[in-house]
């Protein structure tokens, strides 16, 4: 069957090798880093567009984004960078050798101070505003990091860094743009790394830096230039995979579209009007996607997300292994669905492009056909583990004697199809949940193990789940009453550790399962080293463990009478189960901190603690769509008396409060020698009604 075209989108980095090699002279010489690309690109294609964010709240609203363009072409853009480093050439350290941290969400205000502290020569450490302050202040002391520039709605995280690391806000590279910045101006040597970012703490329990350098982010990629290019649209932030999204596009002459993280959450309806408002501006069709499997799953769970998905050229998911059903539901209905396998230290390593009008075979990946590029090594079971070898153009780390690096990833051949692979599980530890997001259970495994006598053994589990759990195995024989007291040894401890687990880790009481001690045998096998064989334990537990997953009845507040208060405070318990703490019954629980994976637990909770037998399941995205605990209480009411369900809160979007109203008008219409922190004139209850406390706002009394 011959090879199918390529295109930027799925061309992996041997696929890459493979077509330079092909090319010979006649290939153009490949960028050098990406200051050299946004630059070039600038003036070779000055006013062909390079980026968008669809910002399609700001549409309604002009709140928090009414200064930022929506859309840069490549001169835009390397104009903007060239302002954004001589506005942080004022505030950045004076020494160019020093790595700075940029903690922001996946924004233009992101991009631009990242391109302006390259300018600048420094080399800077993408932090995801997911982490916790303990995770930061390790990478930071890791990599030396003595400055982080926070992004606003990452002040208060920020905060939490000890105080011998400097806190800069990011400023507005919006306004006052009469002043040009040619880029003669600012002409210092780029750093050989393109950025450092991080594992997610597989081996340690905590996140790891991971160099990347110019030549892995762009040297490596091949130039399909040409007359027209599709445009892709990716739900990834840039600080995750989102960058390579980016060059990928760039380095072809293509765009990329962006969902605007953090103005409004993930959902299926918001992915909609997200791409349906970028197609109204977009000078490029958008006929490329790419996702987590959690977003491509949402999607799929309604209608309106598979046509525009059916829209797509290419439908490309990533990050973790997405279910077979999901996969083949969406191939049946005509969406033209690849697999993307990468990682942070190898890139993007394989993928099923393929004759879509022939080949179903969406998960089945299929790599470049070169034995010096990537091998596959039998193991146990009739799995393979794959192999970057030493021709591979990008290994940021190595772990055998002759530079090949194994990865740990365990896949299946095809049986017909010759090199065709589905990805099957890790060989090592690692939990991957339905999102894509990563943790190694073992350190909170052995926490537990350490902290009580009361358990013999632990297992987390959660792989290809929306949520983590785990088995507790009590050290002596257990009946209902000790299994009770098992719990309540166990639960102080977890509660200790969770704020300084990754929040895609933490474990909530909902999620512990109890397992009866059942005579002398040990509860879990282990290999000679002393590890868990998982494979095994979850097959042998696999009744407890889905029991996590399946909404058992709680008939504790299923009674069909239920005042407002009981209902309101049933859903305020749940909510406070899950995420540990109490929040407002008004606010938006998004801007609280709420996030997607803790919503998944608490609409199961709902489901089985609230809703009588008989009434209909609750939307996956119910949580979001209502927005507040008073609002989805109003749903619940109507859902437990069968009438019209009430369509959701009306959100307030980020920034269309009068604070931060006041904020924008002050950047934009100010001229002020001093300012005075407003919010220290303010009363307390303010940060209540609004749900945030605005630490980082600087207001102009006049």
């Amino acid at each position: 069957m011959p090879a199918p075209e390529l295109n930027y989108f799925t061309c992996t980095l041997g696929e890459a090798a493979l077509w330079k090699r092909r090319q010979g002279h006649q290939e153009q010489q490949a960028y050098k880093d990406v200051i050299e690309l946004v630059d070039l690109q600038a003036q070779e294609l000055p006013d062909s567009a390079a980026i968008g964010f669809a910002n399609f709240v700001d549409a309604d609203t002009q709140a928090e984004t009414l200064h930022q363009p929506s859309l840069l072409s490549f001169r835009e853009l390397s104009e903007f960078s060239v302002k954004a480093a001589a506005i942080l050439e004022q505030a950045a350290p004076p020494s160019s050798s020093e790595t700075i941290g940029l903690l922001c969400s996946s924004s233009l205000d992101f991009l631009l101070t990242w391109l302006g502290l390259m300018r600048l020569g420094h080399t800077v450490f993408l932090l995801a505003p997911q982490l916790s302050a303990l995770a930061i202040e390790h990478l930071c002391h890791s990599a030396t990091v003595k400055s982080i520039f926070a992004g606003r709605s990452e002040t208060k995280l920020a905060s939490q860094m000890p105080n011998k690391i400097s806190i800069k806000p990011i400023p507005n590279y919006y306004y006052n743009s009469s002043k040009s910045y040619p880029p003669g101006d600012i002409n210092i040597a780029v750093s050989q790394l393109a950025y450092l970012r991080h594992t997610s703490g597989t081996t340690s329990g905590l996140p790891k830096p991971i160099q990347q350098t110019n030549w892995g982010a762009v040297g490596a990629l091949p130039r399909l230039t040409g007359d027209f290019k599709i445009a892709t649209f990716s739900t990834t932030p840039l600080y995750h995979g989102g960058l390579a999204d980016c060059f990928r596009a760039w380095t072809s002459d293509a765009m990329v579209w962006f969902f605007p993280e953090g103005l409004v959450p993930i959902t299926a309806k918001s992915v909609v009007s997200a791409i349906e408002h970028a197609r109204t501006i977009s000078p490029y069709q958008i006929g490329y996607f790419t996702s987590v499997p959690y977003v491509l799953q949402l999607l799929a769970g309604h209608d309106m997300g598979v046509k525009i998905l059916q829209t797509m050229e290419i439908v490309g998911v990533g990050g973790a292994a997405l279910p077979l059903s999901v996969g083949d539901q969406l191939t049946s209905a005509g969406v033209n669905l690849v697999s993307r396998l990468g990682s942070a230290e190898c890139g993007f390593l394989m993928s099923s492009h393929r004759d879509y009008s022939t080949d179903t075979n969406w998960q089945y990946l299929r790599p470049a056909c070169d034995e010096d590029l990537l091998s596959f090594e039998p193991r146990e079971g009739g799995l393979y583990e794959l192999i970057a070898k030493p021709g591979w153009p990008l290994r940021a780390v190595t772990n055998r004697e002759d530079g090949s690096y194994a990865t740990s990833d365990l896949f299946q051949p095809h049986s017909s199809i010759g090199n065709a692979w589905r990805y099957h599980s890790r060989a090592d530890s690692l939990i991957v949940l339905a999102n894509g997001k990563k943790f190694d259970p073992s350190p909170i495994e052995g926490a537990l193990l350490a902290s009580t006598k009361a358990l013999e053994d632990v297992l987390i589990f959660g792989t290809g789940k929306d949520f983590p759990g785990a088995l507790l195995f009590p050290a002596t024989a257990t009946d209902e009453s000790t299994e009770e007291e098992v719990l309540s040894a166990v639960w102080p401890i977890i509660e200790r550790s969770n704020p300084n687990s990754q929040s895609h880790a933490r474990l909530t009481r909902y999620a512990l399962v109890v397992v009866p001690k059942s005579g002398n045998e040990p509860a879990l096998e282990k290999s000679s080293k002393g590890t868990i064989m998982r494979r095994q334990a979850e097959e042998r537990y696999s009744r407890f463990i889905e029991s996590v997953y399946v909404s058992s009845p709680d008939q504790s507040l299923k009674a069909d009478e239920l005042d407002d208060d009981e209902l309101v405070a049933g859903i305020f318990g749940k909510f406070t189960q899950v995420v540990g703490r109490s929040i407002s019954l008004e606010g938006d629980v998004f801007h609280q901190g709420v996030d997607s994976t803790a919503c998944i637990q608490i609409r199961k909770l709902i489901e089985s603690s609230l809703l009588p037998d008989g009434c209909a399941p609750l939307p996956a995205n119910i949580i979001y769509e209502c927005g507040s605990i008073r609002a989805i209480a109003d749903y619940i009411r109507a859902n437990r008396q069968g009438g019209d369900k009430p369509k959701g809160a009306q959100r307030m979007p980020p920034g269309a409060d009068e604070m931060d109203e006041m904020w924008d008008l002050a950047e934009a219409f100010s001229n002020f020698s001093r300012l005075i922190r407003l919010q220290d004139l303010l009363l307390a209850e303010s940060s209540d009604f609004l749900g945030r406390p605005r630490a980082d706002f600087k207001g102009a009394i006049i």
